[in-house]
């Protein structure tokens, strides 16, 4: 299984994206942490598995939430860089296609 390591940026989407859904409803704050800890196990399983943004990064919807963690597979590591509301700016999305 290849580990997977979190950026200080994928950090701060987590906690900003966790206290949102915590402001709203605590069970969705609850939901939104036990799909996302589903995707990231999922990358450290099968780490090439999922769709490429550009040429050096991934990434993997999470499921029942309009969220994507976008990662880039290194050998025995994956490096979750960022976790990214899908309905954010194409703009953002032109950041990771290098």
């Amino acid at each position: 299984m290849t580990e997977v390591i979190t950026t200080p940026k994928a950090e701060r989407d987590i906690v900003r994206a966790l206290r949102w859904y915590q402001q709203r409803s605590p069970a969705a704050a609850r939901g939104f942490g036990i799909e996302l800890f589903d995707a990231i196990e999922r990358i450290g399983q099968f780490p090439e598995a999922f769709p490429s943004v550009g040429n050096s990064y991934r990434f993997i919807r999470i499921r029942r939430y309009p969220y994507v963690v976008v990662y880039r597979p290194l050998g025995v590591i994956a490096v979750v860089e960022a976790v990214i509301h899908t309905r954010r700016s194409a703009k953002v999305w032109k950041r990771w296609r290098k």
